[in-house]
């Protein structure tokens, strides 16, 4: 099976392409995920997958139609028979590929947000030549169903699910959050709040920043843990609300944390402030089975 995915950074939809890839080669089969490349492609690799890099983000729709060709011809060559296009960006490419190598298509929705952004018929005419698609929750199958007119036979949900082998607590040492903490320079005592999450806009991390004016002079940190992905500004953004509101050195910007279990271990809550509501909270998920308890935004 190939898998098509704009990048492998850490994210909900990469681990979840990561984590069926791990399970097509437990399964005896041949995984192979076509991106930009990522962190998560070493994990990968060592699982026994395999990874095509290259560059999708790529010109107009001559460009990419060139590009589908192109990865049709390798699928073609090497033998692949099904591919899963795991987001709505990548439905166009998935779609000329599966043509050109003579292989069926499934496409992954795992919310409607991107549609809402330029001309939707770029999004779902090719989502709706897929063979099945796939839809993250019952919510996001009836909108595709009511709303974009796909057949509800060709439509399945599949929630995604996470490593309860990696995220359970008996599994992580101490040694793992005691390198973090000490990484962090985490005073003992300090009630932690923890907000793993790319660091966009629709994350909220405005909002979380706001919120935490009101515990006015209680003990507390505060670490934001994900890495920037798009050069907008807003970085700058939370840094400066950061200061303006009198947390610096309580609310600390600690980038990308490869090692969540460990990081979970170390929260005494976990919040995800989501502006924009997803299909499914992987965060919370992650943290719930750490016995982390966790606060949601209601968007």
């Amino acid at each position: 099976m190939c898998q098509i995915v704009p990048r492998l950074d850490e994210g909900g939809v990469e681990r979840n392409a990561v984590d069926v890839a791990v399970a097509v080669v437990k399964a005896g089969g041949r995984a192979l995920i076509v991106s930009e490349g990522g962190r998560l492609v070493p994990e990968l690799l060592r699982s026994g997958g395999e990874h095509l890099e290259m560059k999708l983000a790529t010109g107009g729709t001559l460009a990419r139609h060139w590009l589908g060709f192109k990865l049709g011809r390798i699928l073609r060559q090497d033998g692949f028979t099904l591919v899963h296009a795991f987001t709505l960006a990548t439905t166009a490419l998935g779609a000329t590929a599966a043509r050109r190598a003579g292989a069926r298509m499934v496409a992954t929705c795992h919310g409607l947000v991107q549609q809402e952004q330029g001309d939707s018929r770029n999004w779902w005419k090719p989502v709706a030549s897929a063979m099945r698609v796939i839809a993250a929750s019952d919510h996001v199958a009836a909108r595709l169903v009511n709303e974009h007119g796909l057949d509800a036979d060709r439509v399945v949900t599949i929630p995604p699910g996470i490593n309860l082998a990696r995220f359970n607590p008996a599994a992580v040492k101490a040694d793992r959050f005691i390198k973090l903490a000490q990484r962090w320079l985490l005073p003992d005592g300090v009630p932690l709040i923890l907000m793993p999450s790319r660091l966009v806009r629709d994350k909220g991390h405005l909002g979380l920043i706001e919120a935490l004016t009101h515990l006015e002079n209680q003990p507390f940190i505060c670490l934001l843990a994900g890495d920037e992905t798009v050069d907008d500004g807003y970085r700058a953004e939370v840094e400066a609300a950061i200061t303006a509101k009198g947390l610096a050195g309580k609310v600390r910007l600690v980038g990308y944390c490869e090692d969540m279990p460990a990081a979970y271990m170390l929260a005494d809550v976990v919040v995800t402030p989501d502006v924009v509501s997803g299909a499914f909270n992987r965060v919370g998920a992650e943290a719930l089975a750490m016995g982390r308890p966790v606060i949601v935004s209601d968007s």
